[in-house]
């Protein structure tokens, strides 16, 4: 995104891509909540939406930042679509890169295909008491040179 753009976008009113995660302090998931977020202040380096209902901020650099789309219909100024997801556990909020086979993306891992992975995964014989299956299957993941953010939706869908 032109980081002149980033400067004038103080007090818009953005619903931001991917929606934020909410997570409870105890770590379980809840759903997603399409709100929107005020832009408190704006420069050409950094960037700070408010979550007026949940009053959650986050200081924002503008290499987080995809692009800004107009929301003409949609009840705000816009979308700010992001190279990272907003992650918002009891207080705290955090950011993560979306990083995935080294490609970066804006798709989230929703709750929604987490639990279509799992019905496909109950649909097929992995061979889950199966000790030689699941020896391979661990020696495999841990040998990966991949960070751990790049395992974690392997992690969401399985139960081990």
């Amino acid at each position: 995104m032109n980081q002149g753009n980033v400067a004038t976008m103080q007090y818009k009113k953005v619903r931001i891509r991917p929606i934020a995660r909410r997570i409870e302090p105890t770590g379980n998931e809840l759903p997603p909540i399409d709100d929107w977020w005020q832009i408190e202040s704006s420069s050409d380096e950094k960037l700070r939406p408010v979550n007026p209902r949940t009053s959650h901020f986050i200081t924002l650099g503008v290499d987080h930042i995809k692009e800004y789309r107009s929301d003409f219909d949609g009840g705000s100024d816009g979308f700010l679509v992001l190279k990272s997801q907003v992650i918002l556990k009891g207080n705290g909020v955090y950011v993560e890169p979306l990083v995935f086979g080294g490609l970066e993306t804006t798709q989230s891992f929703t709750q929604d295909s987490a639990m279509e992975a799992r019905k496909i995964a109950e649909q097929v014989d992995f061979g889950r008491n199966d000790d030689d299956f699941w020896q391979a299957f661990i020696e495999k993941v841990t040998q990966t040179t991949k960070a751990e953010p790049q395992l974690w939706d392997c992690k969401r869908t399985l139960t081990i």
